[in-house]
């Protein structure tokens, strides 16, 4: 355990996540305490323990004891309640067959790949990777393709709003909270009234029933928020760090176009070398031990999913990329426990079709001279903010 003071901060804004760093914190003060009062778990097994202590443990960024849990982001609502609604979440996403949008999704990886190809060059980021997060939440809605422009400008207004500050992306992402939740207002209210509704996920979670418990339109709606707002930026990180890699390992590129099945360990070595999200915000409801530390109740922790991704306990040689590991999914990008990412399934999807598209359309890709690493400017979020890149037709 160390107190605040050392001069390594795992919490500061950095242009690039600290992996050295982290490192010898996970091995010397595995648990310790940042400049700001927050305590950092930097070991696998104790971010695994207390991801798994939902009910002493839960988000710091937690609503007032009179909020409405209708109108809470899923990871605000303590418990119980948190999993009662979750399992509402669980059971919709469950019955409702992701591979649904994997054609709609394919078409449109093809046409946003067909005007890099023309071009022969340009940032992989903004043309191509972008626009798939939210498209994906529209397709899982059932939503027409038109509407996909509208769900990518929500998203970016909504998540900018939500962890930016500034003045303008607050205006933006109140103009964005207002447009959407009239659209899904009136998307869930046409579903409720109809005999013969679209089966889609729109469709299911307002009419899934667990345990005697139902979402209210309301709770549906800020559900859907959710999803949109945490799928959007996490999933476009994962996409991007997925073609950095790429564009920066021609061997492994060829081997994936030769080895298509290699494709799901890449994606899971991706998420455990470049995680979406470097850390999550956590607090003690009440007075708790972890890793043989105890905490006093409103403790803030935070759990290092950067470091603890790379922990030696759990992954020989942690800082190589190896999708041949035998436990490639031991990683914690998506969290673990009962609070583990709802939108995991998705995420894993939309990387493995824009993968896929372009192992199949473009036979090498290279990174521009002109790129210069830029982290994307959240703190607790990780990918560059441009991939630019020559790319030719197969």
């Amino acid at each position: 355990m160390n107190a605040a003071g050392d001069a390594f901060d795992p919490l500061a804004p950095t242009n690039e996540v600290q992996h050295a760093q982290l490192g010898e914190l996970r091995r010397s003060c595995p648990i310790s305490q940042t400049p700001g009062g927050t305590w950092y778990l930097a070991r696998h097994a104790d971010v695994v323990a207390a991801s798994r202590d939902v009910d002493r443990i839960e988000s710091a960024f937690l609503a007032p004891d009179d909020a409405d849990i209708d109108t809470q982001f899923l990871p605000f609502i303590s418990e119980p309640e948190h999993g009662k609604v979750r399992r509402v979440i669980n059971a919709a996403i469950a019955t409702h067959r992701l591979s649904r949008i994997d054609a709609p999704l394919r078409s449109l990886c093809n046409e946003l790949l067909g005007g890099l190809l023309d071009a022969g060059e340009g940032d992989i980021g903004e043309h191509y990777i972008a626009p798939i997060p939210a498209a994906g939440i529209g397709y899982l809605l059932g939503l027409p393709d038109d509407h996909q422009p509208r769900f990518i400008e929500w998203a970016h207004g909504l998540f900018g709003g939500s962890v930016l500050g500034d003045a303008e992306s607050a205006r933006r992402s109140r103009h964005a909270m207002r447009e959407i939740s009239a659209y899904l207002d009136a998307e869930i209210a046409s579903r409720a009234e109809s005999d013969d509704p679209p089966d889609d996920f729109i469709t299911r979670l307002v009419n899934t029933e667990v345990a005697g418990i139902r979402l209210s339109p309301i709770a549906c709606r800020t559900q859907l928020i959710f999803l949109l707002v945490a799928g959007t930026e996490t999933t476009r990180n994962l996409l991007a760090n997925a073609m950095l890699r790429l564009a920066t390992a021609p061997d492994l590129y060829q081997r994936l176009r030769r080895e298509p099945e290699a494709i799901g360990p890449f994606i899971e070595e991706s998420l455990r070398v470049d995680p979406p999200l470097t850390y999550l915000l956590r607090q003690c409801k009440v007075p708790v031990q972890i890793g043989g530390v105890d905490f006093d109740q409103g403790t803030d922790v935070a759990f290092g999913l950067a470091a603890a991704n790379r922990d030696e306990a759990v992954f020989e040689h942690p800082d190589d990329f190896d999708v041949d590991r035998s436990n490639v999914r031991s990683h914690l990008a998506f969290g673990d426990g009962p609070h583990v990412c709802p939108g995991a399934a998705l995420a894993r999807l939309e990387a493995r079709i824009a993968i896929e598209v372009l192992l199949d359309r473009v036979a090498t890709i290279t990174l521009s001279e002109s790129f210069r690493y830029q982290k994307t400017p959240v703190p607790f979020t990780n990918g560059p903010v441009s991939v630019p890149v020559r790319i030719t037709r197969t």
